[in-house]
Formats: C-alpha cells, structure tokens, sequence
C-alpha cells in the first residue's frame, strides 16, 4: 500500500496553483482539508469533520481505514479531533488504521529549530507538526526483532533477562551458545 500525504501550505508553483484553482471551482471543497484520489479506488467515506476525513478501502481483501487530519492550533480546539479518533476507532476499525496528517502540536523541544528559550527574543522557529500514526495490524506479520531501549525502564526488565540466560542450557561453541540463548530470549521478549 502506498500512501501519498502532501500538506500544500505555502504552496508556491504557479501552474499547480492553477490546477487547485479549477479543482476547487469544479468541486467546490470546503476548506483546510481535501481527499483527492482515483475513482477506481473505489474509497468508501466513513466520517468527516472540519478536521478529519476518514475513508475505507479494501485491498488483497483486507478492510483498511485512513484518516487524514488538519487540526485546529489550539489545544481547546483541538479537543473535537481527539473525540472523533475515538469515535472513528470503536465504531470503524477492526483492522488496520493509519493517521495522518498536520496534528498542530509539538511533542517537546526536540522537534524545534531555532527555538530560543526566552520571551525576550523573537526568531524564526520551524516545527514538526506533520505525523503518520497506525495501528499494528498496519505491520507486516513478520517482523524483524529490534532491541527497544524503553524496556530498559520496566522495573523487572533485568531480571527477566538474567532468568531467561541462565534457564537455558545450551552446548557447543562458545558463539553457537551466544546465539542460542540470543534467540531464546527473543521468543520472550517478543510475548
């Protein structure tokens, strides 16, 4: 599947402005945000809101939902969308889901360019504001294992680890026993 997520703030060139023109005289959308796709898609609209539009298709046979948003800059205003997320995922979705789309909000100062820390002075900022979220029915089923640094913070974490290397006894090579125990505590790791 392939999506294509394209927020055309600022938009610049002129001959696109001009096919967004006669888009917009033809159709007549309402504003901040439009789903423009192939007919033979056959895309079903499941829910809309000043900003979200949330469509279903189905491919090789599987029901997928995507929903597009352009939210509001206020956290009060914000507040809508969030409530149509819910909506959309308890009424709407049993499989996979992808959310995406312009959220308005920055999650920490790392996401921050040129941020100055004080009110005294103004300068240009850039943000990132642009996220792809989905579910994991939208993961392959398979894949590959990966170390994750957050379970460093589980309490317990260590101790799993030193449980699972010594319950297993393995012989051979010293690398054959590495990599013996390695996949053993990857099939607990991944439970």
């Amino acid at each position: 599947m392939k999506i294509l997520y394209w927020n055309a703030r600022g938009i610049a060139n002129g001959d696109t402005r001009r096919a967004l023109k006669n888009l917009v005289s033809s159709h007549k959308p309402t504003p901040n945000l439009w789903l423009l796709c192939n007919d033979a898609l056959m895309l079903s609209v499941i829910s809309k809101s000043a900003q979200q539009i949330t469509f279903s298709y189905s491919i090789d046979g599987v029901h997928c939902v995507i929903t597009a948003v352009y939210a509001k800059t206020s956290v009060v205003g914000r507040r809508q969308l969030w409530q149509d997320l819910v909506n959309i995922r308890s009424q709407h979705v049993q499989g996979p889901w992808a959310v995406i789309g312009d959220f308005n909000c920055v999650l920490g100062a790392h996401e921050k360019k040129g941020w100055w820390p004080s009110s005294c002075f103004l300068l240009r900022t850039e943000v990132r504001l642009d996220r792809a979220l989905g579910n994991l029915a939208c993961l392959p089923a398979k894949l590959p294992f990966r170390f994750q640094s957050l379970w460093l913070q589980i309490p317990d974490f260590n101790n799993l680890v030193r449980h699972s290397w010594s319950s297993f006894q393995f012989y051979g090579c010293p690398q054959f026993v590495l990599a013996s125990k390695l996949r053993a505590l990857k099939l607990i790791l991944r439970d």
